[in-house]
């Protein structure tokens, strides 16, 4: 075929109207297998909730930044890995029974895996959260918010509980103590003052007054230590109740214990011979034999073989409380360790005084501090009480659900508005492409200008087209028809785009 250097507007129509059967062919195949395949893509459903987290500042202030306040800070820093942490998951597979299904521990781990990608948890403000989580059943997205949010809750108020207990006994101890020390300090003022009266001075150096300052601050990073040694104990005391491993099932008494109650499930609605009760029903006989035997031992350490356990999220977590508080505690003695260097250095510019001076400016100092002591202890042990009773009546740190989870309506993929739009735009992509290929490669020739062009040589004349009156009206017909079609064909398509625009945006 001959082609022309250039192809006016007319021409281009002229060549589409031409290739219409095939554009329109393409076009339609491309739309409808598009539209199809959109009704069949897996459904996917997403659950959210928001939670606010109401602080009280009481705990901040009984024992300084790296008491019981500043921990609640830190895990609020880090909840989003408690959340998706293995044990919280392998908690909630059990209570939602989603292992009901599942056949050794590598489908639990896929399972846990699949959870921990499908949860996510996005920062909405200070002390706003949202959690969200992805599943093809409604109603399992928010049993497992619901769940997730539950366990969160409850872990972060056990713990806080249990600290603010142990920083209540500690300090109620030290005021003990502390009361006998200011006791015996104002005995002793009391009779040095009557022993030597008229003999004290009427000031007292300012240096002796930083040593009772630094002596002070000294105190008080003592005590900050000893509470920090105190937490320190409590957590070896956890390190020790738990195991580096755990097994989703326990050990061989669990294991039993799980499969009868599997057992009693299966059959209330299956007989004896149902394979699944019949196959359960030999695994009980083998473990019980287990259990009769004298490789009971060996049967429970490997139960708990590390090779098939999971890491133990409770024996991480204590760890790394460990690791934070053992810098607490060098932090502290350096304090430790610089206050007492300063008051060394202040105390050999006190020998210069006096001896009846220095002695009362001694017991004076000794006094004062213990009253300090005592008096911070009395605050922070009234700040202690108050916060545990808030706590017991639910008044202290909590969590509020804004935004409580619910069961999804409408899914949020596949989105299928958007599939058939792509199917649209991709129909007239390649049906034109298909019209530009079959010119392309088309070499006849079409009017008496490209003859003339190709033979060289004098046309005479050309033999038109033609067309009877039956083939004329056979024409419009199909052409009325197949325009018909296609507008109805069009109108389908929008009208499902509409539909499935107004199910995502309500």
């Amino acid at each position: 075929m001959v082609k022309k250097d250039k192809i006016d507007l007319r021409g281009y129509l002229e060549i589409f109207y031409k290739r219409r059967i095939h554009f329109l062919t393409v076009f339609f195949i491309i739309t409808t297998v598009t539209t199809i395949i959109s009704y069949f893509l897996p459904k996917v459903y997403v659950s959210k909730s928001l939670i606010l987290i109401e602080r009280q500042n009481l705990l901040r202030n009984i024992v300084g930044q790296q008491a019981v306040g500043d921990e609640m800070v830190s895990k609020v820093r880090t909840f989003k890995e408690r959340i998706i942490s293995t044990g919280n998951l392998i908690d909630i597979i059990k209570k939602l029974d989603l292992d009901v299904n599942l056949k050794g521990l590598s489908s639990l781990e896929n399972l846990i895996s699949k959870m921990r990608d499908n949860i996510g948890v996005n920062v909405k403000g200070v002390n706003l959260f949202e959690i969200s989580y992805e599943d093809a059943k409604p109603k399992i997205c928010m049993l497992v918010i619901r769940t997730l949010i539950d366990n969160f809750v409850e872990s972060v108020l056990t713990e806080s509980r249990s600290e603010t207990h142990s920083v209540f006994t500690f300090i109620n101890n030290q005021l003990d103590q502390y009361k006998k020390n200011l006791e015996k300090s104002e005995a002793t003022l009391k009779g040095f003052k009557e022993k030597h009266l008229g003999e004290l001075p009427g000031e007292i150096n300012t240096n002796l007054s930083k040593l009772s300052s630094y002596e002070a601050a000294l105190a008080e990073a003592r005590l900050s230590l000893n509470i920090a040694k105190l937490k320190k104990d409590k957590l070896l005391e956890q390190l020790k109740e738990e195991k580096p491993f755990i097994n989703p099932f326990g050990n061989t008494e669990d294991r039993l214990r799980y499969l009868e109650e599997q057992l009693k499930s299966l059959l209330i609605n299956y007989t004896d011979k149902y394979p699944e009760v019949v196959r359960i029903k030999k695994q009980i006989e083998k473990i019980k034999k287990q259990l009769t035997s004298k490789d009971k031992k060996e049967s429970n350490e490997a139960m708990l073989n590390p090779e098939t356990s999971l890491p133990n999220p409770v024996y991480q977590k204590i760890k790394e409380d460990l690791s934070s508080i053992e810098v607490e505690i060098t932090s502290y003695q350096s304090r430790i360790n610089e206050f007492e260097r300063k008051f060394g250095e202040y105390q050999q510019k006190a020998q210069g005084v006096p001896q009846q001076e220095e002695e009362l400016t001694r017991i004076t100092r000794d006094y004062r501090v213990n009253e300090e002591i005592y008096q911070m202890l009395l605050r922070r042990l009234e700040e202690a009480r108050i916060s545990k009773e808030l706590q017991a009546d639910e008044q202290g740190e909590k969590f509020r659900i804004v935004d409580p989870p619910r069961i999804p309506i409408n899914p949020i993929k596949p989105n299928r508005a958007r599939i058939i739009l792509l199917g649209l735009f991709f129909g007239v992509g390649v049906g034109v492409g298909v019209i530009v290929l079959l010119e392309y490669f088309d070499h006849s020739i079409r009017d008496l200008n490209e003859a003339k062009e190709f033979f060289e040589i004098p046309i005479i004349g050309t033999i038109p087209t033609i067309l009877t009156d039956t083939d004329i009206k056979i024409t419009k017909k199909v052409n009325l028809t197949g325009g018909i079609i296609g507008i109805i064909y069009l109108i389908c398509i929008f009208a499902l785009i509409i539909l499935e625009f107004l199910k995502y945006n309500p």
